[in-house]
């Protein structure tokens, strides 16, 4: 997501620009194995496109929660993820992504009171993972967990 741009913003882009890689399943989906499914079904067609989940349940059961997934699995997502091109797969990409590997961003200062993660904050008894939608992708798996977690 180049610069400053939101997750929310990065995948409005990626819609405009790359519909096709972009899928959004609103259905009611399960933490076990559902996501991993539509995942892998996609795949079987060819299809590595980023994945919003709007309503995918808690550990608890509660459905409602968001996660995005796959958000750099096709070059071209990356390119939009950088502010350019969709067809700009090619070495212009790679010379971008090494530009910028080179030349890193400051970073930006933000009033702990104003900082977005502080909006919901438990403490002790009260946190408890069972309220996230962690996932379980294959059988195997020795439970629920996170991969590289992005709140959308």
């Amino acid at each position: 997501m180049h610069d400053s741009q939101s997750l929310g913003a990065y995948l409005a882009r990626l819609q405009d620009l790359f519909p096709r890689g972009l899928v959004c399943v609103n259905r009611e989906v399960s933490p076990e194995f559902e996501v991993s499914a539509v995942l892998e079904h996609l795949e079987r067609k060819g299809r590595f496109p980023a994945a919003l989940f709007t309503n995918v349940c808690n550990l608890q059961g509660e459905p409602g929660h968001k996660v995005a997934i796959n958000l750099m699995a096709d070059r071209r997502s990356i390119a939009v993820a950088l502010g350019m091109s969709p067809g700009d797969v090619g070495i212009s990409l790679t010379q971008e992504v090494s530009r910028r590997a080179s030349n890193p961003l400051d970073f930006q200062v933000v009033d702990p009171a104003e900082a977005p993660v502080r909006e919901v904050v438990l403490r002790g008894d009260d946190v408890d993972l069972g309220r996230y939608p962690i996932l379980r992708f294959h059988e195997l798996d020795g439970g629920h967990y996170f991969t590289v977690p992005v709140a959308a």
